[in-house]
């Protein structure tokens, strides 16, 4: 490729004559700051981001994320959330722009309407809640994955797929889930293509070139996985942990031809059940919303310019969008959770794009823009209600956590930093755990916790990354014995006298009486 080639290329990527990149940076500024500034501007330090990144290389490698070690050794491992928030952002807004172009939406106010519904998503919601040091990180796999396709569709060199599957193995190295992001994305666009593409052969022209891509960088991103352990780690795919319970490639060396059906199915129903009722507040009323919404996209369809075969082979693809948007569910055996379908908002954008089609009526445009503004109302008003609770929490743990920690240094023969310590049960099941009346129920992952603790180990990250305490903790495998023993089954339960004991030279601490979260 001669310098001029190059030239072009960037020129037609960055397309900086484009006054769609000026509205969309302005207004998905606008709504992140209004869904998320708060959360900006205090830690609080919950669940996964209690680890403050302290990413384990073998675990990282488990999951298949083998880029994302390589990207903290640039961003740092430590952050404060405003610096995550602008990377973030920043990533955003690039995603944005590339997303707008693809599907070729160009009304200033359905451009605005992406913008926020993108910037106030519910993983947004629940990456900033959740796993705060990790969001900026997954922004940019979606960038990643939002460049890999519009590279594809729109670069015109014979070659360009190439350079489009290398981001997609990007993306892949960062956070798998964004693939289905990338399938979602070519699929509306051979939607919208079918209904108002005047040369027919056009739409499926580049469908060798659509395999190809996905080949070779599925390809790319393996062979980059099996070197990155090796040379970085010093590992081998049979050296690495095993851990079917959670969603990782492990998931996909044992899939069943048996199971295929039974999990296609489930695919649907968990795609029409968080269609129905995605992590927000008036959960009717956005069901509700959504279904106004798919209403409007049967009634473009209806009245698309194009012939009855096109309109046939685009409902057929209208059905194949919930498979393309929530197609991991497949490959992780059905562990899907919030922060792995921003397709799901990926498909507004196909909303918005279909409301521009020529014979669409204003008084259906109208009330498209209307159901999906009450969804980005009800987002904004969830993420600063969930972020304000999830503050609130933090406070209480760290008052909860320092009493726990007075209790554990008053058992005589506690040495700090020497003495072997296991924590049994779980404070969100204790005596001390108080649901916030006055708050909405948030129907998160989350929801069901009151201290900034969600899992074992994170308890021992709370001690570590947020009281800064030499406690010598005991992880789950060691604690679920001990959680057995009959001498700590008559233990009362934190904060009662006598829930913290020396048992044999292991201080045990009893936090509830109901210790299933420990028999694992």
């Amino acid at each position: 490729m001669d310098r001029q080639a190059i030239i072009s290329f960037f020129d037609n990527l960055i397309k900086p004559g484009d006054k769609r990149n000026r509205i969309v940076a302005i207004w998905t500024a606008v709504f992140l700051t209004a869904a998320h500034a708060f959360r900006w501007f205090n830690t609080g330090f919950n669940h996964d981001s209690l680890k403050v990144l302290q990413y384990d290389a073998n675990w990282q490698a488990y999951l298949g994320r083998y880029l994302a070690p390589v990207y903290l050794l640039f961003r740092g491992r430590f952050g404060a959330p405003f610096l995550i928030a602008l990377f973030a952002a920043a990533f955003l807004i690039v995603a944005n722009i590339l997303m707008v172009r693809i599907l070729r939406i160009k009304k200033p106010l359905h451009v605005i309407m992406f913008c926020a519904l993108s910037a106030t998503s519910p993983v947004l919601i629940s990456l900033f809640a959740s796993v705060l040091t990790a969001t900026d990180l997954h922004i940019l796999a979606l960038m990643f994955a939002t460049l890999s396709v519009y590279v594809l569709l729109e670069c015109d060199r014979k070659w360009g797929w190439v350079l489009a599957a290398l981001f997609l193995a990007c993306s892949l190295a960062l956070y798998q889930a964004y693939a289905q992001v990338v399938v979602t994305l070519i699929l509306l666009r051979l939607l919208l293509e079918l209904l108002t593409e005047p040369d027919y052969g056009k739409v499926w022209k580049n469908k060798g070139r659509i395999i190809l891509f996905f080949l070779v960088g599925a390809a790319v991103y393996f062979v980059g996985y099996v070197l990155f352990i090796k040379l970085f780690y010093g590992l081998d795919l049979s050296q690495l942990p095993s851990n079917g319970d959670y969603n990782s490639l492990d998931k996909m060396t044992r899939l069943r031809l048996a199971d295929i059906p039974k999990l296609f199915a489930g695919l649907y129903e968990s795609f029409s059940k968080s269609f129905v009722r995605l992590e927000t507040r008036l959960l009717r009323f956005r069901g509700f919303a959504n279904l106004t919404a798919l209403a409007c996209v049967l009634y473009y369809l209806f009245r698309a310019d194009a012939p009855v075969k096109r309109k046939l082979m685009a409902a057929w693809l209208l059905l194949l969008l919930p498979f393309g948007a929530n197609f991991v569910y497949i490959l992780t055996g059905g562990m899907v959770h919030t922060l792995m379908i921003f397709s799901y908002t990926v498909l507004y954008g196909g909303v918005l794009a279909l409301a521009e089609m020529r014979r669409s009526s204003s008084v259906a445009r109208g009330i498209t823009v209307a159901a999906l503004s009450f969804i980005v109302w009800g987002n904004v008003v969830f993420a600063n209600t969930l972020y304000l609770r999830k503050n609130l929490e933090a406070q209480a743990t760290l008052s909860v956590m320092t009493r726990l920690l007075g209790t554990i240094e008053s058992v005589e023969g506690y040495k700090p930093g020497e003495t072997s310590v296991v924590l049994v049960g779980d404070l969100n099941k204790s005596s001390v755990r108080q649901f916030r009346y006055g708050y909405p129920s948030l129907h998160t992952l989350m929801d069901y916790n009151t201290f900034s603790m969600t899992y074992p180990e994170s308890y021992a990250d709370y001690f570590h990354f947020v009281l800064g305490y030499p406690l010598n903790f005991m992880y789950q495998n060691v604690s679920s014995r001990y959680a057995k023993m009959d001498e700590v089954l008559a233990m009362p339960s934190f904060p009662s006298p006598g829930c913290a004991k020396m048992v044999r030279d292991t201080l045990v601490v009893r936090l509830s009486e109901d210790l299933s979260h420990w028999k694992m």
